[in-house]
């Protein structure tokens, strides 16, 4: 078996964050921020030992709104924290197309165009951080567990390997604007 896919997406994100606690070496964190997202996704499947052939297209604009919590473990020049990220994603486009193959018989084919549809879910973290306390290189890898949804779900009945995980891996800069209180 084996699985092929291609993703492009372009993602613009703004974040605001504040400091709700912050130790010498732990800092609690809040942020909440604004994204867009144009992506496209090509994905080919086939279960080992099988003649099964799955073929899917997925397109989608999409805005997203999300508020992360954080406890961040700080070292000398860089940190190591987790996150919480909750998301509110709405679709202004929502596109996918699928084939099913047995044998190179076509089985199964659907798709879906939705309009003004909505995704929510929480991406659990884990973020590093590297730099000095002005400015940090910031890079996040986490998964998306879905909680609610309006967008059309891929229901393929023949095709029972349509188990999906969301991963991410994130890379950013994090800028500091206001000075930090005094440190206990």
């Amino acid at each position: 078996g084996y699985s092929f896919s291609h993703q492009t997406a372009y993602k613009g994100e703004v974040t605001l964050g504040y400091n709700i606690l912050n130790k010498k070496n732990v800092v609690l964190e809040l942020f909440g921020g604004y994204g867009i997202v144009n992506t496209s996704n090509d994905y080919i499947r086939t279960p080992i030992f099988t003649n099964k052939l799955l073929i899917w297209t997925f397109t989608g604009k999409y805005s997203s709104y999300f508020v992360q919590p954080a406890i961040t473990f700080k070292f000398k020049k860089s940190s190591l924290g987790f996150s919480l990220r909750a998301d509110y994603a709405f679709y202004s486009k929502y596109e996918y197309y699928y084939e099913f193959f047995d044998n190179n018989i076509l089985l199964e084919a659907d798709s879906a165009l939705a309009y003004n549809k909505y995704l929510t879910g929480v991406t659990p973290a884990i973020n590093l951080k590297i730099g000095n306390e002005k400015v940090k290189f910031i890079m996040s890898f986490g998964g998306f567990v879905e909680i609610r949804k309006t967008i059309p779900s891929l229901n393929i009945k023949s095709f029972p390997y349509t188990n999906y995980t969301y991963t991410l891996f994130r890379i950013g800069a994090e800028f500091l604007i206001l000075p930090h209180k005094d440190r206990e």
